[in-house]
């Protein structure tokens, strides 16, 4: 039963027991506020999984808690056992309403956030990946001999500049060389991962074991870690339709594996299991809100957002089949040799929607570039996974490619242009330029 609490000296705000699934709007009038909301001031944005909240000062979870957006000018706010709702709070007046009613939650929410600043505040997870804690040289080459057995020669950061002391590359006093990574705050999901791989040995490096447990990892403050092969870069692939289609063969084959360790293996995936949708409610909500209350103008991409929202495809999605799948087999996570290739990250490997595993590649180069779509790409892929992959796409899941791939390119402009604040006055441009080219097949396909 759905319980709401207001706390009006702490400016506590509270509510329980909502699924928006199987309630309806319920509005509730508390106890009289006598502050003055409407005066204008920062809302702070937070995403957590698919729940999305702009609220005055925080939010937090408890429970089991999914596709949730809350606005609220409390500074203490809580969620518990709360899914799939939209919550508005405006001072002693409370609405709750299934999020599916999307473009309800849109209207109320330029509404009232239209005169408001926002501060974006990135995902806490995203954040801690981000900015690890500073490792000493030393202390990694001393963990690293004394769990591996690995006499260390030379230990340097790779890629510095881009993601801070997360991935080193270490060579041994005779000659061979590894890299040392990052695997997360999870122990559980740190050792499935190498697990996976090392069955996967067609596409991943080799993952290698504690001398002392047998463990792939090692924990060094809070933090787990774990060694493999280095991969050396013989040569660059052109991004081309040849790659493409060479590419899509490999994936159905990945897949094909990814499904074979599954059968084997059938209690992993609540330990892979995606931390909510890409295309949830939630989010549409809170992209077409951001693109909305934006000082740019960002007509074009939020009348493309509200197309897609009208093809309805965060339910649709819902139907089509999930996999184990990797997340982001993007250009430069590819190490190729000859005609087959190394995937250097494993870390994003999920429990998801398949046609998620599309997005990546067909878009990004690399894991910082703007996103550059190839004529012609995503059909050569569809082509060959389906003539190697054992569960082909279906003509529903190709006819929603498209619009899919869309929603990808908008998501990465407002995630990096808005919420991260991007100096860069191109990426309009670009984005629009690819919104183009994935429109001409889309038609193709209505």
């Amino acid at each position: 039963m759905l319980e709401i609490s207001l706390d009006a000296a702490n400016k506590s705000f509270e509510i329980e027991s909502y699924n928006g699934n199987f309630a309806k709007m319920e509005i509730h009038q508390l106890s009289f506020y006598s502050e003055d909301f409407s005066i204008a001031s920062k809302y702070n944005f937070f995403r957590q999984g698919d729940n999305q909240a702009y609220v005055r000062g925080n939010v937090s979870y408890s429970g089991d808690c999914k596709n949730n957006l809350i606005i609220s000018p409390y500074i203490n706010n809580k969620l518990v056992n709360v899914r799939n709702a939209f919550i508005l709070a405006d001072g002693g007046r409370v609405e709750i309403s299934p999020i599916s009613d999307i473009f309800n939650a849109i209207n109320k929410g330029k509404e009232i956030l239209s005169n408001h600043e926002i501060n974006y505040n990135i995902p806490s997870a995203v954040f801690e990946r981000e900015n690890l804690t500073k490792k000493a040289f030393w202390k990694l080459k001393k963990k690293t001999e004394q769990k591996y057995g690995v006499k260390i020669n030379k230990i340097l950061m790779i890629s510095p500049e881009r993601i801070n002391n997360r991935i080193y590359y270490l060579q041994s006093k005779d000659g061979k060389e590894y890299v040392l990574k990052f695997r997360g705050r999870n122990k559980e999901r740190a050792e499935l991962l190498p697990k996976i791989t090392q069955e996967i040995t067609d596409y991943f490096p080799l993952n290698f074991r504690r001398k002392d447990n047998g463990n792939f990892t090692f924990e060094i403050e809070n933090e787990f870690w774990g060694l493999e092969k280095f991969v050396r870069e013989p040569h660059q692939k052109p991004r081309n339709l040849e790659y493409f289609s060479l590419l899509g063969a490999h994936i159905g084959l990945l897949h094909n594996q990814f499904s074979n360790f599954l059968r084997k293996n059938k209690k992993i995936e609540e330990v892979l299991v995606s931390n909510g949708s890409r295309a949830s409610e939630s989010n549409f909500i809170s992209f077409y809100l951001d693109l909305a209350i934006s000082k740019a103008d960002n007509k074009k991409l939020s009348s493309e957002l509200k197309t897609i929202i009208e093809e309805n495809l965060s339910n649709q999605i819902k139907f089509f089949p999930r996999a184990l799948i990797h997340g982001d087999l993007n250009y430069s996570n590819l190490i190729w040799q000859k005609n087959n290739f190394k995937i250097v990250d494993s870390e994003t490997i999920e429990d998801s929607n398949r046609l998620n595993e599309f997005e990546s590649p067909l878009i990004f180069e690399g894991n910082m570039t703007k996103p550059k779509y190839i004529k012609g790409s995503l059909e050569a892929m569809i082509h060959s996974y389906n003539q190697l992959s054992e569960v082909p796409l279906s003509n529903g899941e190709i006819k929603i490619l498209p619009s899919l791939l869309k929603y990808a390119l908008l998501r990465n402009f407002v995630v990096r242009k808005i919420r991260r604040r991007l100096k860069d006055e191109s990426y309009l441009g670009e984005i629009i330029k690819n919104l183009k080219l994935i429109k001409e097949i889309h038609n193709d396909y209505q």
